[in-house]
């Protein structure tokens, strides 16, 4: 019994690993050409030689699986036959890597949750205290990195890329919004009192990566929850007497794209030209192909979130996407007020992020349904008594 206990930990966590090191950044010393398929690799054949030896999946939500991997498929292969342009096989493994986890039992999941939810803060912690460190000139620079063309540098430390011109917070991963809109993910679903110093952890390094998307989630959890006055007060209180502190940074990355109506800080001049024109032409129906923007820009102008998303898999691809993850929620998430914020945030998030397929994003969001065990008032689940049993 105890070897079992101790074997499903050591799948949870490697599952979990996983997940996380999606989250480093391509242009970090600590990343390795190819890592990123490797690592998925791994999570795959974990998961398949895992479910040989114990039965990891649960039959009843084999068909939220097939659903899953139909419908990125069906999107996948419009891109491949008729636009000819071929998915690049990485996000191939990161969609069966999704499929393998959809089909995954409620308490493997919950299992790989926690354990990402306890790596991830604990990282957290390690790259916030260097951070304030870098403040008072403590140096543990590993050498300083360049993002692809943008001449701006990057001090690679231990546990974090500090950009030199604006030191916002952002761990390892590729920016600070990545982290911020994890962390929000987080602030929303730790609402149990058992991870209430995770949810600090998130809080405190969420509000210091100056990222929109980061306060808007927070904003919305709190002001949807049925939580007293006072209790939804204090966290908007810390936002903004944390932002007081450094009045140049939030001028520049909160005030000034507020009043500039900058808040859509992912799609530039050229790309959206292009995605008008394309759209207007009706081109944009069924997308015009995987990178197809590559071809047509001169050079990469940074553009991301759901017009890329549109302009490679189009109008249709959005739909079939979003009713796939809305198919799978309904059936495996009781519907609750609280769920229906998450659902909401999340899809917020893909309007700044397309890239709602990496495994870190598939954890968080088909493992919601196993901490939303409130009373639903739509009983949609088959799975709502044995969650609040088992849970509760």
């Amino acid at each position: 019994m105890e070897r079992k206990i101790t074997s499903n930990k050591i799948l949870s966590i490697t599952i979990a690993l996983v997940c996380l090191y999606f989250l480093l950044a391509d242009y970090s010393v600590y990343y390795i050409k190819y890592s990123n398929a490797i690592a998925v690799v791994i999570g795959i054949l974990v998961l398949i030689v895992s479910n040989a030896t114990r039965r990891i999946f649960d039959k009843r939500r084999m068909i939220l699986s097939r659903v899953f991997f139909g419908a990125w498929l069906l999107v996948f292969l419009i891109s491949t036959i008729i636009n000819v342009c071929p998915v690049h096989l990485a996000l191939y493994l990161q969609v069966i890597f999704g499929t393998l986890f959809v089909a995954v039992n409620d308490d493997l999941r919950k299992s790989v949750f926690v354990d990402f939810v306890r790596l991830y803060c604990i990282f957290l912690v390690l790259s916030f205290v260097e951070y304030a460190l870098y403040f008072v000139g403590a140096n543990f620079s590993l050498g300083t990195v360049y993002r692809g063309d943008n001449p701006s540098p990057f001090i690679n430390s231990l546990f974090n890329l500090i950009r030199v011109s604006t030191p916002r917070f952002q761990s390892l991963a590729e920016e600070p919004g990545v982290i911020g809109t994890i962390n929000g993910f987080l602030f929303h679903i730790l609402q149990s009192k058992e991870y209430r110093k995770q949810k600090y952890i998130v809080l405190l390094t969420g509000i210091f990566t100056f990222s929109i998307a980061f306060y808007v989630i927070c904003f919305i959890s709190i002001i949807s929850s049925n939580r007293r006055l006072i209790v939804k007060v204090i966290p908007l209180f810390a936002v903004v007497g944390i932002l007081m502190l450094f009045p140049s940074l939030t001028e520049q990355f909160i005030l000034d794209r507020v009043v500039e109506e900058r808040i859509d800080n992912r799609t530039h001049v050229q790309f959206q030209e292009m995605f008008d024109r394309a759209n207007s032409n009706g081109e944009l129906l069924l997308g015009k192909g995987y990178q197809a923007y590559y071809k047509e820009l001169k050079e990469w102008d940074g553009s991301a979130g759901a017009t890329v998303f549109i302009y490679q898999y189009g109008w249709f691809g959005v739909i079939v996407i979003f009713l796939c993850y809305l198919f799978i929620y309904v059936r495996g998430t009781p519907i609750s007020r609280y769920s229906l914020v998450f659902f909401l945030i999340f899809w917020l998030s893909f309007y700044q992020r397309q890239f709602i397929y990496q495994p870190f994003y598939l954890l968080i969001f088909f493992s919601f349904g196993l901490f939303d065990i409130k009373q639903p008032f739509l009983k949609n689940n088959y799975k709502i008594k044995k969650l609040s049993k088992q849970y509760g």
